[in-house]
């Protein structure tokens, strides 16, 4: 794997050639590209929950130790994701048709 370079122009930092993603549930952070280059969020949604589909589908011993029995740590994690996914992947949906940003907020909350 090769270094990444980039000249830093004067008065500017690093973190600032490093594209941010905000969504509903976290204002700004940075994502690593996963699978290679990819790191458009509405892909990396699509194949995480696909994913989750396919251990549904094909493993329910696994699913039901995960829901009901000794993996049940996992349970957490998966319940915090999809909460995630059913406030971001809307927003993400509709600025991908309207081609440009989209945030729904609530009116009054530190986000509005």
């Amino acid at each position: 794997m090769g270094a990444l370079q980039a000249e830093i122009a004067e008065g500017k930092y690093w973190f600032d050639y490093i594209d941010l993603y905000g969504s509903a549930a976290c204002p700004n952070f940075w994502v690593k590209p996963l699978w290679a280059k990819t790191s458009d969020m509405l892909c990396i949604h699509f194949c995480t929950l696909y994913m989750l589909s396919i251990m549904v589908r094909y493993k329910p011993k696994l699913w039901r130790e995960i829901t009901e029995g000794e993996n049940n740590e996992y349970l957490a994690l998966i319940r915090s994701y999809l909460a995630v996914v059913h406030r971001a992947v809307p927003e993400l949906v509709l600025s991908g048709i309207l081609d440009r940003p989209v945030r729904a907020v609530v009116p009054g909350s530190i986000y509005a």
